[in-house]
């Protein structure tokens, strides 16, 4: 019973959008596209149309990829987990960002859809420690900070002299979170869109990562600068 459990909930997670689209897929292409020795598949083999008389080749077993989120019209810039895992953000070239439920699959919100979104493709996103903010940094120079629940901007962080390439949450367990971003131009890092530190030309980010209020610059040039805030 655990088996055939766990194969539905396979199923079901692999087949989401196209159920979405189109629930009575889930008797067609759902069956028809799982893998040889799913349980579901052999349960209801015979609900596949008749009128599909060769069947394609499919893996045999579940590989590890659980799900694919659908809904970015264009390329995806950035992801990033909440602290509890239980949700996805995700920054996208079409200027949006969507928070998904990590269990579901679902959006819960898309965020910039309406006038106070960004106007320039999203490079990055961040949540805040308990995850009830999320951060974005976009091509049109700002850092946005979105309530979660309620998908409305709580501020617009500006001072960027070029596209906001990176913003990390750094937080030391009470309330406020501190929005760290690096400027487009890999000079300065900056708290809440105000200019804390310049950074030499071999300290310049390709790549930015957090842990607690420690941050890890990976530089073009090969270096790795670790920087702790109090």
């Amino acid at each position: 019973m655990h088996a055939f459990i766990y194969d539905i909930k396979r199923v079901t997670l692999y087949n989401r959008s196209t159920i979405v689209k189109a629930p009575l897929q889930i008797y067609c292409s759902a069956l028809i596209f799982a893998p040889e020795m799913s349980i579901v598949r052999g349960q209801f083999k015979d609900q596949i149309p008749y009128w599909v008389c060769g069947l394609p080749r499919v893996q045999r077993d579940w590989s590890s990829l659980e799900q694919t989120l659908e809904g970015h019209s264009d390329p995806v810039k950035s992801v990033a987990f909440s602290h509890d895992g239980s949700r996805l953000a995700s920054g996208s070239d079409d200027c949006t960002v969507r928070v998904w439920n990590v269990a579901t699959g679902q959006v819960e919100q898309t965020l910039g859809h309406s006038g106070d979104g960004h106007s320039g493709r999203v490079n990055s996103v961040a949540f805040s420690h308990d995850g009830s903010r999320l951060a974005s940094g976009s091509d049109d120079r700002t850092v946005r900070v979105w309530n979660v629940a309620t998908g409305q901007v709580e501020q617009t962080l500006e001072g960027h002299s070029g596209s906001v390439n990176s913003v990390i949450s750094l937080s030391d367990g009470s309330e406020f979170d501190s929005f760290y971003s690096v400027d487009g131009s890999g000079d300065w890092v900056m708290q809440d869109g105000s200019r804390i530190l310049y950074l030499p030309f071999n300290c310049r980010p390709g790549q930015v990562a957090t842990r607690g209020r420690t941050l890890a610059i990976g530089a073009q040039s090969g270096r790795v600068t670790i920087i702790s805030f109090s």
